[in-house]
């Protein structure tokens, strides 16, 4: 809640599209942006905007939930993830500088 109007911008992810889960776990929940009116009427805003913000009024935030990892297999224990379940993989302009350069 603001102690005086301002304008304020968001800018964030997973608000359409869940966090995807992982070896057969369910995907996470999706984030929501809402702006609480002074009337109580409540505006999801979305993942990216700018807009005015008056006092008394609220940004309430709700970050996504993460997706899940491997199937329940109804013991009620996790399942162990393998030290080999993420291999990073070098991306974009320096990853593919270096590439040349080895290759060279």
């Amino acid at each position: 809640e603001p102690l005086r109007p301002l304008t304020m911008s968001v800018l964030s992810e997973r608000r359409v599209h869940s966090p995807y889960g992982m070896e057969g776990g369910a995907n996470g929940r999706c984030g929501r942006n809402l702006l609480v009116r002074r009337d109580g009427i409540t505006i999801n805003i979305g993942g990216r905007c700018s807009m005015r913000i008056e006092e008394g009024e609220r940004l309430r935030i709700e970050t996504p939930g993460g997706g899940g990892y491997g199937c329940d297999d109804g013991t009620g224990t996790e399942k162990e993830v393998p030290s080999d379940a993420f291999q990073p993989h070098a991306r974009g302009s320096l990853a593919e500088y270096e590439s040349h350069q080895l290759t060279a």
